[in-house]
């Protein structure tokens, strides 16, 4: 692993560099969606959180196989978080998204 990847799994690190843009990356989603008919939402590789605060009035589900974000995510927004690896994450039959991020 090189040394920025290496910095990366730092939740701190990963959250100074994406904040210049984090908001802006969402932008073309909110331009073409309505967040309001959203009822459920599967986060995938939503790192620390960085989307939640975009569905807040949803059921919230956040995949992501770094265990560092992840507790970090659950400590910030007190949502529900997965650590797990989405190519090999089996939602159960009656859970059912109406949004993959």
């Amino acid at each position: 692993m090189n040394l920025a990847a290496s910095a990366l799994e730092r939740t701190w690190v990963y959250r100074a560099w994406q904040a210049p843009f984090a908001g802006q990356k969402f932008v073309p989603v909110l331009a073409h969606n309505s967040m309001q008919g959203v009822r459920r939402v599967l986060d995938v590789a939503c790192g620390p959180g960085t989307n939640t605060k975009f569905f807040a009035g949803a059921d919230y589900l956040g995949i992501d196989f770094n265990e560092r974000y992840i507790q970090a995510a659950r400590r910030r927004y007190g949502r529900n978080f997965v650590v797990a690896d989405v190519r090999n994450y089996v939602a159960a039959p009656e859970d059912r998204f109406d949004s993959c991020w």
